[in-house]
């Protein structure tokens, strides 16, 4: 983990990020999140899907007490969190689940 780039992403989260509401966390954390979509196939007609995962991007240490099982809430719908990769820089992949 490299102090100055943690501090980085810490602004960055703070001025783009979402809130996020997880369980058992009395304060909104701020993350990048991100979920699939369904987007047509023009040439053929046919609906692909995505199959990733919604994921939340945030400072490892701010999910540090997050875990499988936990919930979080994020633009009025409810997630379920799968697990929570941290990347080694001081940032953390929350994986979800509807």
């Amino acid at each position: 983990m490299i102090p100055g780039i943690v501090a980085a992403d810490r602004d960055i989260l703070q001025a783009v990020g979402d809130s996020l509401f997880f369980s058992g966390i009395d304060y909104p954390i701020k993350g990048l999140f991100d979920c699939p979509e369904i987007y047509p196939r023009p040439a053929i007609g046919e609906t692909e899907v995505e199959v990733s995962n919604p994921v939340a991007f945030c400072l490892a240490s701010d999910v540090a007490e997050v875990s499988r099982g936990d919930t979080c809430r994020i633009r009025d719908i409810v997630y379920r969190v799968l697990e929570v990769v941290p990347d080694g820089t001081g940032m953390a992949s929350v994986v979800m689940t509807l």
